[in-house]
Protein backbone atom coordinates (compact mmCIF):
# COMPACT_ATOMS: atom_id res chain seq x y z
CA UNK A 1 0.00 0.00 0.00
CA UNK A 2 1.34 3.41 -0.99
CA UNK A 3 1.79 6.02 1.76
CA UNK A 4 -0.04 9.27 0.97
CA UNK A 5 2.16 12.35 0.64
CA UNK A 6 -0.06 14.23 3.12
CA UNK A 7 -1.20 11.80 5.87
CA UNK A 8 -4.39 12.52 7.80
CA UNK A 9 -3.32 14.09 11.13
CA UNK A 10 -6.53 12.95 12.82
CA UNK A 11 -6.88 9.46 14.35
CA UNK A 12 -9.16 7.04 12.53
CA UNK A 13 -11.79 7.27 15.30
CA UNK A 14 -11.69 11.09 15.45
CA UNK A 15 -15.05 12.85 15.55
CA UNK A 16 -13.50 15.78 13.63
CA UNK A 17 -12.84 14.72 10.02
CA UNK A 18 -11.09 17.07 7.65
CA UNK A 19 -13.38 19.49 5.83
CA UNK A 20 -11.24 18.95 2.75
CA UNK A 21 -12.85 15.52 2.30
CA UNK A 22 -15.84 17.37 0.77
CA UNK A 23 -13.67 18.78 -2.05
CA UNK A 24 -13.38 16.15 -4.82
CA UNK A 25 -10.00 17.22 -6.18
CA UNK A 26 -8.41 17.41 -2.69
CA UNK A 27 -9.11 13.80 -1.72
CA UNK A 28 -6.18 12.45 0.28
CA UNK A 29 -4.80 15.92 1.09
CA UNK A 30 -4.79 17.46 4.55
CA UNK A 31 -3.28 20.36 6.47
CA UNK A 32 0.40 19.46 6.41
CA UNK A 33 2.33 22.54 7.57
CA UNK A 34 2.13 25.43 10.03
CA UNK A 35 2.24 28.90 8.58
CA UNK A 36 4.96 31.38 9.48
CA UNK A 37 4.98 35.16 9.44
CA UNK A 38 5.65 36.49 5.97
CA UNK A 39 4.44 33.37 4.14
CA UNK A 40 2.62 33.98 0.86
CA UNK A 41 -0.67 32.06 0.90
CA UNK A 42 -3.52 31.65 -1.55
CA UNK A 43 -7.00 31.35 -0.01
CA UNK A 44 -9.39 29.10 -1.90
CA UNK A 45 -12.98 27.94 -1.46
CA UNK A 46 -15.24 25.27 -2.90
CA UNK A 47 -19.06 25.32 -2.82
CA UNK A 48 -20.33 22.10 -1.23
CA UNK A 49 -24.05 22.91 -0.99
CA UNK A 50 -26.58 25.61 -1.86
CA UNK A 51 -30.12 26.06 -0.64
CA UNK A 52 -32.94 28.48 0.26
CA UNK A 53 -33.98 29.03 3.89
CA UNK A 54 -36.73 31.55 4.73
CA UNK A 55 -36.12 33.36 1.43
CA UNK A 56 -32.34 33.56 1.97
CA UNK A 57 -30.02 32.12 -0.69
CA UNK A 58 -27.28 30.30 1.24
CA UNK A 59 -24.15 28.46 0.12
CA UNK A 60 -21.85 26.31 2.20
CA UNK A 61 -18.15 26.64 1.47
CA UNK A 62 -15.06 24.68 2.40
CA UNK A 63 -12.16 27.15 2.63
CA UNK A 64 -8.43 26.48 2.84
CA UNK A 65 -5.10 28.28 2.52
CA UNK A 66 -2.27 26.95 0.36
CA UNK A 67 1.30 28.04 -0.17
CA UNK A 68 2.51 28.59 -3.72
CA UNK A 69 4.14 25.15 -3.42
CA UNK A 70 0.72 23.54 -2.79
CA UNK A 71 1.13 22.85 0.95
CA UNK A 72 -2.09 23.37 2.92
CA UNK A 73 -1.81 25.34 6.15
CA UNK A 74 -5.41 25.92 7.20
CA UNK A 75 -8.98 24.80 6.55
CA UNK A 76 -12.46 25.83 7.61
CA UNK A 77 -16.11 26.05 6.63
CA UNK A 78 -18.49 28.94 6.08
CA UNK A 79 -22.14 29.49 5.29
CA UNK A 80 -22.63 32.61 3.21
CA UNK A 81 -25.79 34.46 2.21
CA UNK A 82 -25.86 35.56 -1.42
CA UNK A 83 -28.08 38.24 -2.96
CA UNK A 84 -31.01 36.90 -4.95
CA UNK A 85 -31.78 38.13 -8.44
Amino acid sequence: METPSHPNPFPADSDRPSYLLKVPYLQGRYVNIKGKGGDLVICRAYVTDKYLVNGQALVELVCWCETIDGDILGEGVATVELPRR
